[in-house]
């Protein structure tokens, strides 16, 4: 990722206020060719009035396997505007992700009690079986973007995350409800009929609490609603 950094696209960024950034991915089959088609957003700007589009960034987490600089060309041709998370991250930030599993180490799960039961070697085997977890670590890294760009101070009106509530999700939404607490955030579940089977879709009141969720999820049915609130009430 490092090697795909470019500082003139960030300080582009860095001349906009009251920013929305939204929350997407890069894979490869949304560069076909020699074009890029938005999976997660489609024809979304063209319900935005031209003279605000300007102030919309979206924010890809890059699962590309290969060609990635060219990807980055072919989608840099549309009218979306990009925020890459290694235009602004430095090499001790990933460091820093890396060395995660470090610190984690260092906490005593012996005795971690659960409703009077001993859940510490569940919680030790996990950790083992995800101590090099791809996904957390892109969680870390989205946590320290919302740091750096406090540190940059940049000002943001809005921050939309696809919301799967994975650690890709909680590392997000973490940065943004730390670092940017006033800035409004919006969890959108563009799909359906999955939150029965992967109950993870679905936020705990741990997780609400803990600010690890976006302040308000949109989603496309009713009867989410009612699953998701059965689960978490106070969540919007």
């Amino acid at each position: 990722f490092i090697f795909n950094s470019k500082k003139e696209r960030f300080t582009f960024f860095k001349k906009h206020t009251d920013i929305t950034i939204i929350d997407t991915f890069f894979i490869d089959t949304m560069f076909n060719n020699n074009k890029y088609h938005d999976r997660y957003y489609p024809n979304l700007l063209d319900n935005i009035p031209n003279d605000e589009r300007k102030n919309h960034f979206f924010s890809p987490t890059i699962l590309i396997n290969k060609n990635l600089k060219e990807k980055i060309r072919i989608a840099e041709k549309t009218e979306n505007q990009f925020l890459f998370i290694f235009d602004i991250l430095k090499l001790k930030d990933y460091l820093y992700a890396l060395s995660s599993p470090l610190r984690i180490k260092k906490i005593n799960l012996n005795n971690i009690m659960f409703r009077n039961m001993n859940i510490g070697p569940i919680l030790k085997a996990d950790f083992k079986k995800n101590i090099s977890s791809k996904s957390s670590f892109l969680g870390i890294l989205n946590y320290l973007l919302f740091k750096a760009l406090k540190n940059e101070k940049i000002k943001l009106r809005l921050v939309i995350n696809w919301f799967e509530n994975q650690s890709i999700d909680r590392g997000f939404n973490l940065g943004k409800n730390k670092f940017f607490p006033n800035t409004l955030s919006l969890g959108y579940q563009g799909f359906s009929g999955y939150h029965d089977f992967h109950s993870h879709y679905i936020p705990t009141l741990h997780e609400y609490e803990t600010g690890q969720t976006p302040n308000q999820l949109a989603v496309i049915g009713k009867t989410i609603v009612k699953k998701i609130r059965k689960v978490c009430p106070y969540i919007n």
